[in-house]
């Protein structure tokens, strides 16, 4: 679990302590709120990626979302501010306020934020998968891979997680733990040729290469 923390920063709009353990959900769902959006109404135009109406700090986080989406990165920040002075535990607003701090290569602050987002939703494997990329970045790689097997814990199915998982362990130079993980890739998805090939790797760093040989035939299959 990700210790308390006192949030003192200009990137910050409160000076508080964030308190965990108060909301189990029986409905885990990822947002990727960077990416996408959906489609509702009679009408069937395209909308938001929450109903605003009557919610200030929702329109805010929208606002803010849409000028990410243009690039804007430092404008979009001023507005999760906003949100979050308005709803401190408005977790999809830290996260988006992470994420947009990782474009910035804040990473340090974007740790703060990114794992604000748990204090206040601790159940959702894309905000543990994103802090894991981040401390992978910083070279926290023991922590980093911590936060994987969280990721992974609330959504083993998704093999994007144990692909970079076994990504940053191979990097890292812990290569059985790359294989390991790549293994479960390939075993799952065995059209996807990058794990092939990453995995090819990590068996040639431990000088057998006759399974980094099979690891790309298999991805030329």
């Amino acid at each position: 679990m990700i210790d308390n923390f006192c949030l003192r920063s200009k990137y910050f709009p409160v000076g508080t302590i964030l308190k965990s353990n108060r909301f189990v959900l029986s409905l885990i769902f990822v947002l990727l709120v960077l990416i996408g959006s959906t489609a509702f109404g009679q009408n069937n135009k395209k909308a938001s990626l929450f109903n605003t109406e009557g919610r200030s700090e929702a329109i805010l986080f929208q606002k803010g979302y849409n000028l990410h989406q243009s690039g804007k990165y430092e404008e979009a920040l001023r507005q999760y501010n906003l949100a979050l002075t308005i709803n401190v535990r408005y977790d999809v607003a830290w996260f988006a306020h992470g994420k947009t701090l990782i474009k910035l290569n804040h990473l340090e602050e974007a740790v703060k934020s990114i794992s604000a987002a748990i204090e206040c939703r601790n159940t959702v494997s894309a905000y543990w998968h994103e802090l894991a990329l981040v401390l992978h970045k910083l070279g926290q790689h023991e922590r980093a891979d911590k936060c994987f097997e969280v990721a992974i814990k609330y959504n083993p199915k998704t093999y994007q997680t144990w692909f970079n998982k076994g990504l940053a362990a191979l990097k890292s130079g812990n290569y059985s733990q790359a294989i390991e993980d790549l293994n479960i890739v390939v075993s799952n998805k065995p059209k996807f040729t990058y794990g092939w090939n990453n995995l090819a790797i990590a068996y040639s760093k431990t000088d057998q290469p006759d399974k980094a040989l099979e690891c790309y035939d298999s991805s030329l299959a």
